[in-house]
Parts: C-alpha cells; structure tokens; sequence
C-alpha cells in the first residue's frame, strides 16, 4: 500500500463514502522521536502537551494494486495552524501521503 499519487475514481469513490464534503490534502511527515508507527494518537497528545497546538481527526489514504482504503488517523495542528503528521510509517519511503480531513 501507497500513498494514491492523484485523485481517480477509485479514490474519490472512497473519499465520497467517508465524507463527501471533506477536502483531501498532501500532509509532511515530521515524525517525533518519541512517536510509534501504529500510535497517532498518544503521540499527537503527547505533542500538544510539549508544544500546544490541537488534534486533527481525518483519514489516511492508502492504495494497493486491488484495495484502496481509508485508516482512521491523528495529526497535529500547530499554534500557527500548520498540519503536520507527527507519527512515523511502516512505509519508511513515505514522505507524503494523502490525508482526508473531517471537519
């Protein structure tokens, strides 16, 4: 599984069954030393106590050659409002990936 490099219509299909009114968005990966694969959540808390900053609930896109799927997922609103996501991948060439933000 990748991350989907455009939008076609496997993606947005899945996009529109999540939430159709949310806007997909490419998001950095700054991982945290103190941050797991798998555990967005303990670590965007534990982020915002070290920095401030809020919780951003979405979906993680992913895409295989027969499977696209969504994973639930964390990611850190800086102060100054920037997203980032703060939790390392099991894909480690990852460096961007396709992040449907409910709002």
């Amino acid at each position: 599984m990748i991350t989907p490099t455009s939008i076609d219509s496997h993606v947005e299909k899945l996009i529109f069954k999540i939430c159709k009114t949310s806007t997909p968005v490419y998001l950095p990966i700054k991982p945290e030393s103190y941050a797991e694969p798998l555990y967005c959540f303990p670590a965007v808390q534990e982020k915002i106590k070290r920095d401030g900053g809020q919780m951003i609930l979405g979906w993680q896109i992913w895409k295989g050659n027969f499977l696209v799927e969504g994973e639930f997922h964390a990611v850190w609103e800086s102060p100054t409002k920037g997203l980032v996501d703060i939790t390392p991948k099991q894909v480690p060439l990852e460096e961007y990936y396709f992040y449907l933000i409910l709002i």
